[in-house]
């Protein structure tokens, strides 16, 4: 935090009796600079985005003095919407002391309860408990990058053909081809086919009727 100025304490010269700005700019600004304390088992619940992903739980455990927890045992239990329950043991992750990883596969979509315990030699029992939706997310949207496997799968499948970014002025041409290739044009004559003689015949009795109808001649 950068603070360019030397005389913050005019304000609270020039302040109401009862204003207490000054004082809580100071303590709200020691709050934002100060760092809390981390919590001896801390669990961070990723994947799950589309029904059947794998979702990763990473455990940091560590002891009340706040050393990393080796060989400790870390186990993650699973509790579906169902009421389904799935324990799924977790391997330390190497090189990193009191780091622990779960990985859990093919959950069912809905909400899942994640309880995860860490048991040592001699410390007590940990336990935390968290919240994973599985199958939240669009499985279109979750990866929104270009795919050109997919595009070209697609182009072979419907006889069609995909072009790059620098190919688009030969976009036009495929679609005129095309349209010339698959449209055809027929002309019908209309003045000499039965429907019209019909017509016409029609128009002038209609005329004719009314005309009588109304006395004109």
């Amino acid at each position: 935090m950068l603070f360019a100025a030397d005389a913050s304490w005019r304000w609270q010269m020039l302040a109401e009796a009862d204003d207490d700005t000054y004082e809580r700019f100071w303590r709200q600004a020691t709050r934002w600079l100060a760092d809390e304390s981390p919590e001896p088992l801390e669990v961070e619940v990723r994947g799950g985005r589309a029904a059947g992903d794998g979702v990763e739980v990473r455990v940091h455990a560590r002891d009340p003095s706040y050393a990393p927890r080796h060989a400790a045992q870390v186990s993650v239990r699973f509790e579906g919407p169902d009421g389904r329950v799935s324990r799924v043991p977790a391997v330390a992750i190497p090189e990193e002391p009191g780091r622990y990883l779960a990985v859990a596969d093919s959950l069912a979509a809905g909400v899942h309860r994640v309880t995860t315990e860490v048991q040592g030699d001699t410390e007590a029992t940990d336990r935390a408990e968290s919240m994973v939706l599985v199958g939240g997310a669009d499985p279109e949207l979750a990866e929104p990058g270009l795919q050109e496997s997919v595009l070209e799968q697609l182009a072979v499948e419907t006889g069609g053909r995909r072009f790059d970014l620098d190919e688009a002025p030969l976009l036009r041409e495929a679609l005129a081809e095309r349209l010339a290739a698959r449209s055809a044009t027929t002309a019908v004559e209309l003045w000499d086919t039965v429907w019209v003689f019909v017509l016409l015949v029609g128009l002038l009795l209609a005329e004719w009727a009314l005309r009588r109808r109304w006395g004109l001649r």
